[in-house]
């Protein structure tokens, strides 16, 4: 019976130490904010949302929009899509911006807290590499560290961790900020100069900076104009249906997603067509449902019932 206890006792002390180390880093990762959320953007402007008009009466502006999965060398990623757009005068409304490219990919290791990215072009002049992964921030930081240039390629020269502290930005609650020098890094977002932007002090003049950020669940378009063409493109008939409907989106020539979610929100399927496919609710209860439509960051909803 003692030579029993003994073993248990033995057997016992590894498990709790599992068992400890697996709780530690568990509550490490819940403390950490995610930066690779779906349907999140970031608008980047270099006239600090016009208040600086007495040095600049143009503004150019850069948007980023993280949206989709894809997967490279066996790992998951999220994309982001990169545009811009001009204005002439401070005040006037882009009335057009350049088309959407897939700029980057984007990860969490939410574990260690750092954020890895793969370029696939860089126009930002950073010595960031292009089609290669490369860790783009570490939150992992405490007051005094030291953040090298040999490990961030969008740092303009070594820093220090001068501060830290939680604060709200751009309508997010207890934000972690962390100063370095005169400028910021946010968890989760980036810095207060972007995403993929250098973060430097500019002699030169103006730099772009983030003037806006939303999390998740953000529809980044152009207009309300182009939601309305996309709402043409797409029908769904018959509809009332007792169970199978049709969607059509004849004069779109790549594949869109499809979402359908019943009137609680719950998410009943999702499904990628290409001109045409076929919704099958025969299995759920009569009902209202809403089809989602994305295409190209374009997002529409149509309501559908089934009988």
């Amino acid at each position: 019976m003692r030579k029993f206890k003994i073993l248990l006792s033995l057997s016992f002390k590894p498990l709790l130490f599992l068992v400890i180390l697996i709780t530690t880093s568990t509550l490490k990762a819940q403390n950490y904010m995610p930066m690779a959320i779906d349907s999140s953007y970031w608008i980047l402007s270099d006239n600090d949302n016009c208040s600086n008009i007495s040095f600049q009466t143009d503004e150019n502006i850069t948007q980023y929009y993280l949206y989709g999965d894809t997967v490279i060398s066996s790992i998951a990623y999220k994309k982001v899509s990169r545009r811009t757009g001009y204005k002439s005068a401070c005040f006037d409304t882009v009335t057009s911006y350049s088309p959407f490219v897939l700029y980057a990919a984007l990860r969490d290791d939410t574990l260690n807290k750092k954020v890895y990215a793969i370029l696939f072009q860089n126009q930002n002049g950073t010595p960031c590499p292009t089609n290669q992964e490369f860790m783009l921030y570490d939150f992992d930081l405490q007051v005094g560290d030291s953040i090298k240039t040999n490990d961030w390629c969008v740092l303009g020269q070594n820093e220090e961790i001068s501060s830290i502290g939680n604060y709200s930005i751009f309508s997010i609650p207890n934000v972690k900020h962390f100063f370095i020098g005169t400028n910021v890094l946010y968890e989760g977002i980036g810095s207060n100069l972007g995403l993929f932007e250098l973060i430097f002090i500019s002699v030169s003049g103006l730099q772009q900076g983030l003037i806006d950020y939303c999390r998740e669940g953000c529809d980044l378009t152009t207009s309300i104009s182009e939601k309305n063409k996309l709402r043409e493109q797409v029908s769904v008939y018959p509809n009332p249906s007792y169970a199978i409907f049709n969607i059509a989106v004849p004069t779109l020539k790549d594949e869109v997603q499809v979402t359908i979610y019943n009137l609680s929100g719950q998410q009943i399927k999702t499904l990628f067509i290409k001109d045409q496919g076929i919704i099958d609710l025969s299995k759920q209860p009569n009902g209202i449902y809403f089809v989602k439509v994305i295409h190209q960051h374009q997002v529409i909803t149509k309501k559908i019932i089934k009988y």
